[in-house]
């Protein structure tokens, strides 16, 4: 269960957020601090309304799991997000014009990103998925529910 759904009205993104580190290999991460904490939370209540409305299951958000990620033009591998959720949530927020898809290897489903749109699925490995590559950067963020 693949599944994907459109946003609408997201708040820009604050300034004041850290960059932390790096997430994986190519990408960076930022986090909250108390002034941007508010916009982390509201996107992270909105992915789990909307999941919980499609999928007619009561979720709620994992305590931390919300994540800002930068990716380079080089993708990402094949992995899967493991962990204690059930289910991750991606929104893309800056899209390239070219390349970039979200693969699911094993679906063997491509879903081109598109500005503001939520994709989500379970966290299993039979839901291994990877970022192809691309021109500039791609900015997503990442939050994980549970039920």
């Amino acid at each position: 269960m693949i599944r994907t759904l459109s946003l609408t009205d997201i708040a820009p993104i604050p300034l004041e957020i850290n960059e932390s580190s790096d997430y994986w290999d190519g990408t960076t991460a930022y986090e909250s601090t108390p002034e941007s904490e508010w916009w982390f939370r509201d996107l992270s209540e909105r992915c789990n309304t909307l999941v919980s409305a499609e999928l007619g299951i009561k979720t709620s958000v994992m305590e931390d799991s919300c994540k800002l990620i930068r990716i380079s033009g080089d993708g990402l591998p094949p992995h899967d997000d493991g962990g204690d959720s059930k289910i991750s949530c991606i929104v893309s927020l800056e899209v390239p014009d070219i390349g970039g898809e979200l693969i699911f290897t094993k679906q063997r489903k491509s879903i081109k990103p598109k500005k503001n749109l939520l994709v989500f699925f379970p966290n299993t490995s039979d839901y291994t998925h990877m970022v192809n590559i691309f021109e500039g950067d791609r900015l997503v963020f990442i939050t994980y529910l549970v039920y």
